[in-house]
């Protein structure tokens, strides 16, 4: 209940006996139009959480991640005597770092010595764009002059099972009928009902 008023998920996980298996119940949707099966999942989701004997209601469906790419003004960059990958090669190594050598102190593993921005200016791109690149003629041009920021959305896993794409919902059982198989035949008839008025089989 913590955990729903705040738009998170909470999950104890238990390890279970024999071959490894994702949860209890696993509810595995096939199909190649990622969006109608996603969308399918999420459904099936919303419907399990308010089915009696069923807990811990989950899926491998991602939330959409947003995505700041930043593209570079090859126009201004290469009037500036500056290549595209100097940029390219700057940005990387403001966020991913680069590792320059190591230090040798009084403990037995050398230290490496990595450049990079700090977490702080990596949250976000303000710092980077303000950061100062040598143009042809001497003079600094920020990162932010060179370059422009498109907001995307990263990409989402796509997950297979026997070469099809794949999207599983998970749960588990709880309360008086402690047993997979009771809670598969309550929900079965419910479940080929959302799914054929969605268009796919059960």
């Amino acid at each position: 209940a913590i955990a729903d008023r705040y738009g998170a998920r909470v999950q104890v996980a238990e390890i279970p006996p024999g071959p490894p298996v994702l949860s209890t119940l696993v509810f595995e949707l096939y199909g190649p139009d990622n969006v109608r099966r996603d969308a399918l999942a999420r459904k099936l989701e919303q419907w399990l959480k308010t089915a009696p004997g069923v807990v811990d209601v989950d899926s491998y469906v991602p939330a959409p991640e947003p995505l700041d790419r930043l593209v570079v003004d090859r126009e201004k960059a290469s009037l500036n005597g500056l290549p595209p990958a100097a940029v390219a090669q700057t940005v990387s190594l403001s966020l991913g770092g680069q590792t320059f050598g190591l230090a040798h102190t009084e403990d037995r593993e050398p230290v490496e010595i990595r450049l990079r921005l700090s977490p702080e200016n990596r949250r976000g791109l303000d710092a980077l764009r303000g950061l100062q690149m040598m143009s042809r003629n001497g003079t600094m041009l920020s990162l932010g002059t060179l370059t422009r920021t498109e907001r995307t959305e990263r990409d989402a896993p796509v997950y297979h099972k026997n070469l099809q794409r794949a999207s599983y919902v998970i749960a588990d059982v709880a309360g008086k009928q402690e047993s997979p198989v009771y809670a598969i035949l309550a929900l079965r008839r419910g479940i080929r009902e959302m799914a054929e008025k969605e268009g796919f089989s059960l």
